[in-house]
């Protein structure tokens, strides 16, 4: 389920209810475990969810602070809070372990995990896979990262206008992609056709646009790519082409964010970008629970 708020951002409280639902589930698996039933069973899956909760909530305040590698610390500290949790929810019945995101420590073996080891299960992979993504643009950010937000105008935004757009915004850091064709042409043989770029709305003020924050990414990069406004007045030209099948509004914050160490698809529609990035974000905020849930 996708939680938004009045803004078209993502709810604050998504990653606590993320992680109380696995955390519930842990608590579940641990008192079937135990044998438990009835009130006993409440009281495991219930910690479990406490437990699960509050290593969602510090995950994402370390995340949140923009630091170097934030969105790894983010996972090592969730990762660590709800491990040590469940090994004392269960006794000891469940190894402390910590996830770095690709690759995580079980302290009771003493053995690494990682992503594409051998017998690990779909959702371990999936788990040290968005971890990746996490370390990945981390790396590439080093200490130099910023916030950006992906703003996607629907075309049912309200607004009167007609076309779907997409927009890669940090305005105080001078990040503005958000790139529209010089001319208004109707043909699809000429909307194909290279044209010059110019500067446009990036939709930052309309109420009914869709947001994604996408953390820690290099600011240097985001802001010498070609197609960044900047400051720039709309209108402006820009020193990029623009045309629909590879260089329009989305596509043009693809290649942005993959220099910067984000990768995404580069598919025409507005809308598929939002969903890709949404889907990151969720995907790093399930990655500190999701390394290690066969244990559980």
């Amino acid at each position: 389920m996708v939680y938004i708020d009045e803004d078209g951002r993502i709810a604050w409280f998504v990653p606590i209810l993320i992680g109380a639902a696995f955390g519930a589930y842990s608590g579940y698996q641990i008192g079937k475990a135990k044998g438990a039933e009835g009130l006993s069973m409440f009281g495991y899956v219930f910690g479990g969810a406490v437990i699960g909760g509050f290593a969602g909530y510090a995950g994402n305040a370390v995340a949140a602070t923009g630091g170097a590698f934030s969105q790894t610390g983010g996972i090592i500290v969730g990762s660590y809070y709800n491990s040590v949790g469940m090994t004392v929810l269960s006794g000891g019945l469940v190894e402390p372990s910590v996830s770095f995101g690709a690759f995580s420590y079980d302290f009771g073996s003493g053995s690494f995990g990682y992503l594409g080891k051998p017998r690990n299960s779909a959702l371990e992979n999936v788990g040290y896979t968005f971890g990746a993504m996490a370390n990945l643009s981390d790396l590439i950010a080093w200490d130099n990262g910023t916030e950006v937000e992906l703003v996607t105008r629907h075309k049912d935004a309200g607004d009167g206008g007609k076309y779907r757009h997409s927009a890669l915004v940090n305005e105080e850091e001078g990040i503005n992609i958000s790139v529209a064709p010089s001319e208004n042409r109707q043909r699809i043989s000429e909307l194909l056709k290279d044209q010059d770029a110019i500067v446009g709305d990036n939709y930052a003020d309309l109420s009914n646009s869709s947001r994604v924050t996408i953390r820690n990414v290099n600011k240097s990069i985001l802001q010498n790519y070609p197609g960044n406004g900047g400051e720039l007045p709309g209108g402006s030209s820009l020193p990029a082409n623009w045309n629909l099948l590879c260089k329009n509004c989305s596509q043009h914050i693809t290649w942005a964010l993959w220099k910067a160490g984000v990768p995404t698809l580069p598919l025409v529609f507005p809308s598929l970008l939002h969903y890709q990035l949404l889907l990151r974000q969720y995907g790093i905020w399930t990655s500190p629970f999701l390394y290690n849930i066969r244990q559980h």
